[in-house]
Order: structure tokens, then sequence, then C-alpha cells
């Protein structure tokens, strides 16, 4: 009876705890296909295509759904499939997101700066790093070639929105501009944002159980201290 008593009262309590969980960000390097859509900005309704520090684009399937691109300084954003690139030159953490949605998918292309000067005495290229957030899940440090494409695919959300930080220095500890442009953005899995879920009220029957439980407790405390 004792067992019984205190099985019922911790199943209710795990019962009433428990809650839904969302993916996990996850990072792979390469180009890997996924259900995804292009993000453009020729076709779009009406693009913002800078200088501004926030851009938008939309999706090839829905040239009214906006695809906002923000950084820390002035970026610009031309092209089918839309290429942003800081006004100076540079520039070291951008933000993605689809207004109104989430999204499940993103596929990037990320190119960093060829510091070399090509010539009798070339210069060393900085070595930077790439680091991926969507505000809950931080990824792991990856490297960026400054001689070719750096295509990276995340999946696992849904995402409001992806970061992306480059880092340089001694122990890739501080933060680098070092990306020319980013291009080739695709997104997929998108899904209107939802209403906020009110917290549940427990049900009678619910509460019950839990009483019960807790009554069951209670009585073998009253027991061991006798």
């Amino acid at each position: 009876m004792r067992h019984t008593i205190l099985a019922v009262a911790v199943a209710s309590a795990v019962g009433l705890a428990a809650g839904s969980a969302n993916g996990t960000l996850t990072v792979q390097t390469g180009n890997i296909p996924q259900i995804d859509d292009n993000v453009i900005a020729n076709a779009c309704t009406a693009a913002v295509v800078g200088p501004a520090e926030t851009v938008k684009g939309c999706l090839n399937t829905n040239h009214d759904q906006w695809v906002d691109f923000t950084a820390n300084e002035n970026l610009t954003f031309t092209g089918g499939q839309a290429v942003i690139r800081p006004v100076d030159g540079a520039l070291s953490t951008l933000t993605i997101a689809v207004e109104g949605r989430t999204f499940t998918t993103l596929i990037l292309n990320i190119d960093a700066i060829d510091q070399q000067i090509h010539g009798r005495h070339p210069l060393p290229d900085l070595l930077s790093e790439v680091q991926f957030t969507d505000g809950a899940t931080t990824s792991a440090l990856f490297p960026l070639d400054p001689h070719g494409q750096n295509y990276f695919t995340l999946t696992g959300g849904p995402f409001s929105f992806i970061t992306f930080d480059v880092f340089g220095g001694p122990n890739f500890n501080v933060t680098l501009q070092d990306v020319s442009e980013v291009k080739q953005v695709r997104i997929g899995g998108t899904a209107v944002v939802p209403d906020p879920v009110p917290d549940p009220v427990p049900e009678p029957a619910t509460l019950a159980l839990l009483g019960v439980g807790l009554a069951g407790l209670g009585v073998l405390h009253r027991r061991a201290n006798k």
C-alpha cells in the first residue's frame, strides 16, 4: 500500500509538470538540400535593399513573405537569389528572421574576406571562425575558408531567428569583421507564430488525483514519526 500511494503521488506531480520541448539547433558544413525556398530580392512586393541596418527580401514562392537581415552596420541587398553585403565591405554578425513566422531549416553561403594582397609580398590571411545561435542553443565554432565558399546547413527548429557571429584572435575570443557577403540563402519549414498558450487550469479529476497522492504522503509521514 505504501509503495502504491507513493507511486500515485509522484506520477501526479510529474504529469502536471510535463511540457513540450523545441528542437535543438544542429549545424552541418556544406550545402545539404532540405525542403526549402530561395530568398530573393528582385521580385518582392517592396524589398528594402538598403543601405540600412535591416534589409528585407522575400521567399521565392511568396513575394509578400518578408525575410529580414539585420546587422550592427549598414547593409545592401541585391540580386535574384539575393546577396547581402556590408556597405563598408566587412561584417562580423548577421541575424536572419522570417517576419511573423518560425522556420526549421536554413542554408547560407558565407564569404570570408581574402586578406591577401596578391603580388610580390602577399599578407597572411586572418583566421576566423563562425558560430550560430537561435537564442537557446549556441553551436560550436566552425572555421571559415577565405579562399572559397563556406556553406552551412542549419536544422532542428522551429527558430524565431538565427544569428551568426565571426570570431578571430589568438583564441577566437574576439569578434572579427571578416565576412564580405552572405548569399544563396534558403529557408524551409516556415510556420505562423502561434498565439501564446495560457497556463492550463488543472481539471477537477487531476486535482483530486494530486490530492490523494499528497494525502498518502502525509499518512506515510505520520506513520514514520510514530
